[in-house]
């Protein structure tokens, strides 16, 4: 980071990005407390060795976050400070998914049973996380972008190959949940999946949006909570899957 010559160049004062940035450590505060205050409780009423240790895990990994956080904004966004970011988040709500689902410790008794299932979970799964650091790579291609003084309207046919793998994948997501979509409703009747089809029709509405309209701010921050709602969907699929698992052995 120190040797990145971006990282020493002033930015004149912007209000609407430092409200945003604003609201953004607020909401990080509230987040961090809130993990603080779990922690505790666990520790005084339940003390269950596996809960206490992922709960204290993902305590230190919100403090690193909000760390890095602040590096992210110090360094100006230098490009790969960004996904680093986004690991770190995604982790942890992967962590905490993981413990609210463990805590309910129950069955669902319409999770799929067929192995066409099993496979296409995850497969959809892991090409979702690999198409968010796609998305963040395009992100950082914008930026670069920016300061070479293109308008939104140029960025779409400079962004290069990050932006078209980004979009094809988008379409392999959508013919295999749309599969999945269909059999659920023909044969299996399980929620999950038709929330995470929905989830991806309005993710997909909000990235045609980005490459038809100049990608508004606002659009592309809907595009990327779209896109961790997704995760966290299909991260619960697969937890459903993997207790049901444990349960037949």
């Amino acid at each position: 980071i120190l040797n990145d010559p971006d990282v020493y160049k002033e930015e004149a004062f912007n209000a609407r990005k430092t409200w945003i940035e604003y609201i953004n450590r607020l909401a990080g505060f509230l987040a961090g407390n809130a993990m603080l205050l779990g922690f505790g409780w666990l520790l005084l009423f339940y003390r269950k060795r596996k809960w206490l240790l992922l709960t204290g895990l993902n305590l230190v990994l919100m403090g690193i976050e909000a760390w890095f956080g602040s590096i992210v904004v110090a360094t100006n966004l230098v490009p790969w400070t960004i996904t680093i970011h986004l690991f770190l988040a995604l982790v942890i709500i992967g962590i905490q998914l993981y413990l609210l689902h463990n805590m309910q410790n129950k069955q669902r008794s319409d999770l799929p049973k067929e192995k066409a299932f099993q496979w296409l979970s995850w497969l959809i799964l892991l090409i979702t996380f690999y198409q968010m650091f796609l998305g963040t790579q395009v992100r950082e291609a914008i930026d670069a972008l920016v300061k070479q003084g293109f308008t939104r309207a140029e960025w779409i046919e400079q962004l290069g190959m990050p932006f078209f793998i980004h979009r094809s994948f988008s379409w392999l997501v959508l013919i295999l949940l749309t599969y999945l979509f269909w059999k659920n409703r023909k044969d299996w009747h399980y929620s999950r999946i038709n929330v995470a089809f929905y989830v991806l029709a309005a993710e997909l509405f909000t990235g045609v949006a980005l490459a038809y309209a100049d990608m508004p701010g606002l659009v592309q921050t809907a595009h990327l909570v779209f896109a961790t709602i997704l995760l966290s969907v299909l991260l619960l699929m697969r937890f459903d899957a993997q207790a049901h698992k444990k349960e037949l052995f």
